[in-house]
């Protein structure tokens, strides 16, 4: 009895084994995911999609025809391989970093105090490949990476909002050792001040947006009153918004 109960369980394992590789392939096979799954933990990116660099000394002059498509980079072996691994688009990125003429590169001090000077970007570009034509992005930055007129190539990585965890003091958040910018602006000691006045201003966030219902905010978010008791799909405090709620989204006009 003992011994087939065994095999049983030998066998539930070896079948348990086995599907682990299908199933695998099967979240990677998926073509409706945005970013890649293989691995969960793997950085994401967008599919066919490539971000490269040209170095500044190349004689790299990429032309796009009249809908954007890509033409030519100038450089017979670059247009060989552009052709070979199925360029669509090539985006140029940040075409005004070396367009200026007869002007220095404009310099900064970093938070290190190191100097630092303004790059030319302008040969950075973001290609846009045919799926039926590209097999892997991590083979098509290989190849690139490997011709003498790129400085660097990598996938085109998405970033993202880094903390969405809850905490009780800053010192917690999961990431705050990574966000470098609070320290540099003295945050932290600002934070432990004394309130002096419990009148409590308004803010406005001019960035990617505001989550509120995050931990953080939840309790602090600014509520317009008169819409928040009034009529939807009114303009109820006559401001020319409609529901500002929370504020306005000047971008999607919500």
């Amino acid at each position: 009895m003992k011994q087939n109960l065994f095999k049983s369980l030998l066998l539930a394992l070896a079948v348990l084994i086995a599907a682990i590789p299908l199933q695998a392939q099967m979240v990677s096979n998926n073509n409706d995911e945005e970013v890649n799954k293989v691995d969960q933990y793997a950085p994401k990116y967008r599919p066919n999609q490539v971000i490269v660099k040209f170095k500044e000394t190349s004689p790299v002059d990429i032309k796009s025809n009249a809908k954007g498509k890509f033409q030519t980079s100038s450089v017979a072996n670059i247009d060989k391989l552009m052709n070979e691994i199925g360029v669509l688009e090539a985006e140029q990125l940040m075409p005004l970093t070396g367009a200026i003429k007869n002007r220095a590169p404009r310099k900064a001090k970093a938070i290190s105090g190191r100097e630092v000077t303004e790059p030319d970007l302008s040969k950075l570009y973001c290609l846009k490949l045919d799926s039926t034509i590209v097999q892997s992005v991590e083979e098509v930055v290989e190849r690139l990476s490997a011709i003498d007129e790129v400085e660097f190539a990598e996938p085109n990585y998405l970033a993202f909002i880094q903390s969405t965890e809850e905490s009780t003091t800053y010192q917690a958040e999961p990431y705050y050792s990574q966000q470098w910018g609070l320290n540099a602006i003295n945050m932290p000691q600002l934070w432990e001040m004394p309130k002096t006045d419990e009148t409590r201003p308004v803010i406005a966030i001019l960035d990617t947006g505001v989550d509120i219902t995050h931990p953080d905010l939840a309790d602090n978010i600014w509520t317009n009153p008169n819409e928040a008791t009034g009529a939807d799909y009114e303009d109820d405090d006559n401001n020319g918004y409609v529901d500002d709620v929370h504020g306005w989204d000047f971008v999607a006009g919500t």
